[in-house]
């Protein structure tokens, strides 16, 4: 196959686990079952001179049973979807002027126990980082291991709720 510059890797997994306590257990406790689904995807460029072009998405969903929830009876343990993507560009060696942005949020609703009332939904809350600086890159001899090293001592912060009637604004900073 033509060489390209960019490189595409990913993995995806999924995780279940059950407890069982037995009734004539003396310690007490309940029993549950949880389960949790995981997807990395990168893509990168490197044209393998001056640019560098590294992106990720990393979305978590997880949920266990939740006895003490009369209403659902499951609980969300985990949610969160992340996408970053960072441009370099080579100042010397193995130093680049680096650009990052960085966005997280959740993506299902998730409500506090027996109520209808939403502690989480998509985009609320939601964060952004957005950064200015340099990226220290380095290979190894044998091309197994990178190492990155970003320092940005300019970042923008910003925290966004879409969903401002049913959340608070100052929990979320």
């Amino acid at each position: 196959p033509e060489y390209t510059y960019w490189r595409f890797r990913g993995r995806m997994s999924t995780q279940m686990t059950q407890t069982y306590i037995s009734q004539n257990w003396s310690s007490g406790g309940e029993s549950n079952m949880s389960g949790l689904f995981s997807l990395y995807w990168k893509a990168n460029y490197d044209d393998k001179k001056n640019i560098q072009f590294d992106n990720f998405i990393d979305w978590k969903i997880g949920m266990n049973t939740n006895s003490g929830d009369t209403l659902r009876g499951y609980n969300i343990s985990t949610d969160q979807l992340q996408a970053v993507s960072k441009l370099g560009i080579k100042a010397v060696e193995n130093w680049y002027y680096s650009a990052q942005a960085e966005f997280i949020t959740q993506t299902l609703t998730n409500y506090k126990t027996n109520t209808y009332t939403p502690k989480s939904s998509f985009l609320s809350p939601a964060k952004l980082f957005v950064s200015l600086g340099m990226d220290f890159k380095k290979t190894s001899r044998n091309k197994q291991h990178k190492i990155s090293v970003l320092m940005t001592p300019l970042t923008y912060h910003m925290n966004f709720l879409m969903y401002t009637n049913n959340f608070n604004p100052s929990s979320y900073g």
